[in-house]
């Protein structure tokens, strides 16, 4: 997989703008415009996401630029793990960082990535990158009238918790 400008090459395909795709039928990545101004770099956070749904055991991703008051921004990643799967977390977290720097290089500076059971989507299986960035950055927010599952929301908002002592939603 490799970048060029806003597109991302990916095998035989080449994807640009807003567009899902399934990888053999085990991974959603979602690659989009979205962008994480990382100590004055503007990263791709889709291109993040192609890397890190290429990991074995990664069923669905998503990447997020979270606020940062040295860098601006960084980038957290979200993992939810295929079914099965029974290696140690912080083992599989280790590899996602590896992975994204090797890839894409150090200046991506991904440290930080969270297992997690699900992701919150619209009903048609967006993911609400924006509500999940409101919620790592302690901001307010207002739940989605199309999300699936709004209890979700709240286990995003607990995992950062326990992780970076981000504000639960209370």
């Amino acid at each position: 997989m490799e970048t060029q400008g806003n597109l991302v090459v990916h095998g035989n395909s080449i994807l640009s703008g807003t567009s899902t795709f399934s990888d053999a039928g085990t991974a959603t990545i979602g690659v989009g415009k979205a962008k994480a101004n990382v100590a004055g770099h503007r990263l791709s956070t889709g291109s993040m996401e192609a890397v890190v749904a290429q990991h074995p055991d990664v069923a669905e991703c998503a990447v997020i630029g979270v606020a940062d008051s040295l860098k601006g921004q960084v980038p957290v990643g979200f993992v939810v793990l295929k079914a099965g799967v029974q290696r140690d977390s912080e083992e599989i977290q280790r590899e996602v960082v590896a992975s994204v720097r090797d890839e894409i290089g150090a200046v991506a500076s991904l440290k930080e990535v969270l297992v997690v059971d699900r992701l919150p989507k619209t009903r048609s299986g967006k993911i609400l990158r924006g509500t999940m960035r409101k919620i790592a950055d302690g901001q307010e927010y207002q739940v989605p009238s199309t999300i699936d599952d709004p209890v979700i929301l709240d286990e995003i908002g607990t995992a950062l918790a326990q992780r970076r002592g981000a504000p639960e939603r209370g």
